[in-house]
């Protein structure tokens, strides 16, 4: 009698040229299944991972009964070892800052719940309760959705890999954000923070000054200011097209897009000064441009800076405002003074009409060209009189 393996593995040549290996194995009603990618190149790599899913008993479609979540989890959002993000980094870029937090939040608030149940006995009342939960640990509705929309990838990725015949997430909707009303700083406070008279007394160093000047004038995040370099600043604009964290260093920027932003004349000639003081290299650097400052001094230097202006701490929280708050400043600025929107998202990055819109904070101030009109409007009844 011939043995017959529980599965079969061989290759297909993609449109890109790239051979992948799929299998093949026979269903509970002892019929051959669809083919399946491994993910895998080679045939040895495949058939390591076939015997992974026979192991698991998720090798069969539906068979994968026995399937708890936590052995499911176990290498979901691990850069160079979770299935999900080899499938998803051969279609698009992901970041690691994206995948990190994806681990993090599953390790913290994800398996702690669901860590015991049968992949296929988790329900939709499930996923609800656990979201309530997160308002009893003291965390915010937004930090909720945000581990629920993690959690949805990863039901979602069990139906593509056929140990699910339905997302019970799908019938689960975010629970109610109510974000944090961000204020601007006004052109006079403004004027008053950007005083040239009083960088000494205002600012702990000029750099922070500085920095802090360049996204007023840009609306670039802080992360983009970081890393800005010799390389990208040009006469006149800085090519924005990478960002800069401590953990990860140079990476694209949010939206992995570059653009060219223009910068004023007087600004050029203070960052040409750092370039050559630090070497060409990070020009917002205390260590001679070998790395940047931290995001955490330039905030804690305008937070200095506006309580030398008079905005005291307890204001300053309440008022949302933050080195962040440039970019809407930037933003709303531009908009007031008739910038078109298209021509301002390809200064901002946003992708938007909506992001446009959720970036700008008109004040009644700005409403002066409004008001010139109301007062036409106001003096029509008297010449028809």
């Amino acid at each position: 009698m011939r043995y017959r393996e529980s599965f079969t593995v061989f290759p297909r040549k993609m449109k890109s040229g790239l051979v992948v290996w799929y299998y093949q194995t026979y269903d509970n009603n002892n019929r051959r299944t669809t083919a399946r990618s491994t993910g895998q190149t080679s045939k040895g790599a495949a058939r390591v991972y076939c015997n992974k899913l026979y192991k698991e008993d998720a090798l069969v479609p539906n068979r994968g009964s026995n399937l708890v979540f936590a052995k499911y989890a176990e290498k979901w959002w691990i850069w160079d070892k979770c299935e999900y993000v080899k499938f998803r980094l051969s279609r698009r870029e992901l970041s690691r800052k994206y995948i990190d937090t994806g681990r993090s939040n599953l390790k913290l608030n994800i398996l702690p719940y669901f860590k015991n149940m049968k992949l296929k006995n988790i329900t939709s009342y499930d996923i609800e309760k656990w979201l309530m939960a997160f308002a009893k640990r003291g965390l915010s509705n937004q930090t909720a959705n945000v581990n629920f929309t993690f959690l949805n990838i990863m039901l979602a990725d069990a139906i593509r890999r056929r140990l699910l015949d339905k997302n019970p997430a799908v019938d689960v909707a975010p629970l109610k954000e109510t974000p944090r009303v961000r204020d601007i700083l006004s052109i006079s406070e403004v004027g008053l923070i950007f005083d040239r008279k009083s960088i000494e007394k205002k600012w702990m160093k000029k750099i922070y000054y500085l920095a802090n000047l360049l996204s007023a004038c840009t609306g670039m995040r802080v992360n983009e200011i970081r890393a800005v370099r010799d390389e990208v600043l040009f006469d006149g604009y800085i090519l924005v097209s990478k960002q800069y964290s401590s953990k990860y260093g140079l990476a694209a920027t949010k939206t992995r897009d570059s653009r060219q932003v223009p910068i004023p004349s007087e600004l050029q000639i203070e960052l040409d000064k750092l370039r050559v003081l630090n070497n060409g290299q990070y020009i917002f650097s205390t260590k001679g441009g070998e790395t940047p400052v931290s995001a955490q001094s330039l905030n804690n230097a305008l937070r200095f800076a506006m309580t030398e202006i008079g905005i005291p701490k307890d204001e300053q929280v309440k008022r949302n405002l933050s080195f962040h708050g440039w970019r809407h400043f930037f933003n709303t600025t531009m908009r007031t003074n008739n910038i078109s929107d298209s021509k301002l998202q390809k200064l901002t990055g946003h992708k938007s009409q909506a992001m446009t819109d959720h970036y700008t904070h008109f004040k009644a101030d700005d409403f002066q060209d409004v008001q010139k009109i109301q007062a036409k409007i106001l003096q029509m009844p008297l010449k028809v009189g």
